[in-house]
Parts: C-alpha cells; sequence; structure tokens
C-alpha cells in the first residue's frame, strides 16, 4: 500500500496505481474479470465496472454491494 499512497498524490500515475490496486481488491473479493471487458468484474451478487479510478455496482440488492465495498475498506 505504501506505493499506493506515494503515486496519489498529483503524479501522473495516481489513476493506473490506484485501478491496479482496485483490480486487486476485487480479485480478492472473488470478482472475476471479463475477457472481452477488462473493466467489468462479475462476482455471485455484484457486477462492477470500473474505468481508471470510478466504479460503478450493480445488485439486485443494495445490501450486497455494500457488504463488498465494507470488505474492499477493510482489505
Amino acid at each position: 500500500m505504501s506505493s499506493l499512497k506515494r503515486s496519489l498524490y498529483g503524479l501522473k500515475q495516481a489513476p493506473r496505481a490506484f485501478h491496479s490496486y482496485l483490480v486487486k481488491g476485487l480479485e480478492k473479493q472473488g470478482m472475476k474479470q471479463s475477457h472481452l471487458d477488462p473493466c467489468l468484474f462479475i462476482g455471485d451478487k455484484v457486477v462492477a465496472d470500473t474505468f481508471v479510478d470510478d466504479c460503478l455496482f450493480w445488485a439486485k440488492d443494495e445490501k450486497d454491494i455494500n457488504a463488498l465495498l465494507v470488505r474492499l475498506r477493510n482489505d
């Protein structure tokens, strides 16, 4: 995480460093990255779409999204 913190302060590579960190976190939570669209992650109950340092989440129940976000924050 220290390399992430160092690269987040105004450097050109900051969005790429955050995206790499986010991809690792989503995969750690059991979400699979799509082969056709590497910005799309599919889990059992949640689908996530990422673009550089932004995320969009879909689920039938908002509680599933909140649970995923809590797990991402705790890791």
